[in-house]
């Protein structure tokens, strides 16, 4: 399967799709709680519709939601988004792409691509509950990860509901690798042993990561 490397034919084409063919927007089977803080997923709680806002910059704004099970886009971001992910253009591909082509890689069959898939960000727009969606839209901290990448620091904000978002600046900062980052996507790595070991470092009101880190691990 190919993966786009353009933002609009990978969120409103491919991504849908894979995530349908593999069924990875299903709820799941078993609730999840979190620290303090953090929106915690429950067991036969209806899945949210509302929508997580994705922004490429200089290229443009999606929308990302699933109805009735099925994972969609539209363009701009909506007013009922519990989350806006935004990042540089020269991000997208390793940050985004990349990854998505090193799960499908895996994927022989066995079921292993598609747990990575299913442990992305998209996959999990179906499993959040209207709660959780409020939880996450009364934040009021934006965090801002810099991944260090072969000497290139690439960024991703992570902003609560409508609050402008800021690539340059947020009240809660996490430093780490490309690595690293791939380590917690794959689930070879835990955050606490990454933050022991120093390669993840956190800086501003860490309860904001609490809250938020645990759409993404």
């Amino acid at each position: 399967m190919i993966v786009p490397e353009l933002p609009e034919p990978f969120l409103v084409e491919f991504l849908p799709a894979v995530v349908s063919q593999l069924g990875a927007a299903a709820p799941a089977a078993a609730g999840t709680g979190g620290g303090p803080g953090r929106p915690s997923v429950r067991r036969r709680s209806a899945p949210s519709s509302a929508g997580i806002g994705v922004r490429v910059g200089g290229v443009g704004e999606w929308t990302l939601r699933t109805v009735e099970r099925v994972l969609g886009a539209s363009s701009g971001i909506a007013d009922d988004v519990a989350l806006q992910i935004s990042l540089p253009a020269p991000d997208f591909t390793p940050l985004i792409v990349e990854p998505t082509r090193r799960a499908l890689a895996a994927h022989d069959g066995s079921g292993a691509g598609s747990e990575l898939l299913a442990r992305t960000l998209w996959a999990r727009l179906g499993r959040f509950d209207e709660e959780a969606a409020e939880l996450l839209r009364q934040q009021q901290g934006r965090i801002l990860v810099r991944i260090e990448d072969a000497g290139t620091l690439r960024r991703v904000a992570l902003t609560p509901g409508l609050l402008a978002y800021s690539l340059e600046a947020a009240e809660c900062t996490v430093d780490c690798s490309l690595a690293a980052l791939l380590e917690l996507q794959e689930k070879r790595k835990n955050p606490l042993d990454l933050f022991y070991e120093g390669r993840i470092r956190i800086a501003g009101d860490a309860q904001i990561a609490l809250a938020i880190a645990g759409l993404f691990l």
